[in-house]
């Protein structure tokens, strides 16, 4: 990585606070919200008391202060006004009053990092857009008003275009600020649930809720937490499709006729060796020798094609990561629901910087 693309400490720390910021508005706003989600918490024993819980043991008031107070102190850090908070979230206030508080403040934090640090704008509003795939979304009968698609619907939040955008984002990341394989996974996962979102069986799965929360708890770990995506790779883990293997026969196919052609003709020739005389196994030889020759000097002195063929091993690996990032659930009625992941895996809009060839 070159000094260049290397961003400073000063902008990466305010990219990740401003990560951090986004993140806990939507989830904040989730809560807060009557009719938001209510991911499922582990119970503590009643015994002993005052058992010391983990994050997800914690109860819906406890995260809710919590959230609050993390979003005012990343708003301190940001240089953004949110000392109100406090007063404008309390408890029991009219959700009218609290989604426009919410909508008030957004709107300052963008504002305010838009003309003094564009990256953690960008920041800002993509952990925003990936928390808001399920702490935006509404319950099922409140998914379409008057025949249209409203904005908490599964189909609104995984659309082309917040898709589209989200990826967008996703690649104006820095090198450094999070894995090289995290930024196109993230993707990958986002078209597989547009996938969920398009079909109207599958979004209406039992589980879907679950496993959406599992979804973007993942997305948390990779943007916010920067792990490793590699390490959500399970054992021995393969892709169903044949399709990389097809992309190489389309590859080399020009070296792999050649070179079968060579081998039938080097085989013709000690076939008819002490069988025919004259001139025709020594043609057959000579071309068999220079199709074998030809065939190496082709695969050898096409650069190009060994930086495809980096590129293709590097596809493959990442739409590996990205399988293994994706949570969704069973498609009802489908046992080939895998494979429907792997493909819409594949269509998305990011994937790895390929080396420079040696």
């Amino acid at each position: 990585m070159s000094s260049d693309d290397t961003p400073s400490p000063s902008t990466s720390a305010d990219v990740e606070t401003a990560v951090r910021l986004g993140w806990v508005v939507a989830e904040l706003r989730g809560r807060s919200w009557p009719d938001g989600p209510r991911p499922a918490t582990t119970s503590l024993p009643d015994q002993p008391e005052y058992t010391l819980p983990l994050r997800s043991q914690r109860g819906y008031a406890a995260a809710q202060r919590s959230a609050i107070q993390t979003m005012m102190a990343l708003s301190k850090l940001l240089g953004v006004d949110a000392e109100d908070a406090d007063e404008e979230l309390a408890m029991g206030r009219p959700w009218a009053e609290v989604s426009s508080y919410f909508f008030e403040f957004d709107a300052r934090v963008q504002d305010s990092l838009a003309w003094r640090n564009e990256g953690a704008a960008n920041g800002y509003l993509l952990a925003r857009g990936l928390a808001e795939c399920y702490w935006g979304l509404g319950p099922d009968s409140a998914w379409e008003e008057g025949g249209k698609q409203t904005g908490v619907s599964l189909l609104f939040l995984f659309g082309v275009d917040r898709r589209r955008e989200l990826s967008r984002m996703l690649g104006r990341l820095k090198s450094g600020q999070m894995h090289e394989l995290s930024a196109p996974a993230i993707a990958g996962s986002i078209e597989a649930w547009g996938k969920v979102a398009e079909d109207p069986s599958w979004s209406r799965a039992p589980d879907l809720r679950d496993e959406l929360y599992e979804q973007v708890r993942r997305w948390y770990q990779l943007l916010v937490l920067d792990q490793d995506p590699t390490t959500l790779v399970k054992p021995y883990a393969k892709l169903n499709s044949p399709h990389g293997f097809f992309r190489f026969m389309r590859l080399y196919r020009l070296q792999i006729i050649i070179g079968i052609v060579a081998i039938l003709l080097l085989t013709g020739f000690f076939a008819f060796r002490g069988q025919a005389t004259g001139w025709i196994p020594s043609i057959v030889g000579a071309l068999g020798v220079g199709g074998a020759v030809l065939t190496t000097v082709l695969t050898r002195a096409q650069s190009t094609a060994q930086r495809l063929a980096t590129r293709m091993r590097q596809d493959a690996y990442t739409d590996l990561v990205a399988v293994a990032v994706t949570s969704v659930p069973e498609h009802p009625g489908s046992p080939t629901s895998g494979s429907a992941i792997e493909a819409a895996v594949r269509k998305r809009l990011l994937t790895p910087a390929t080396p420079a060839p040696d």
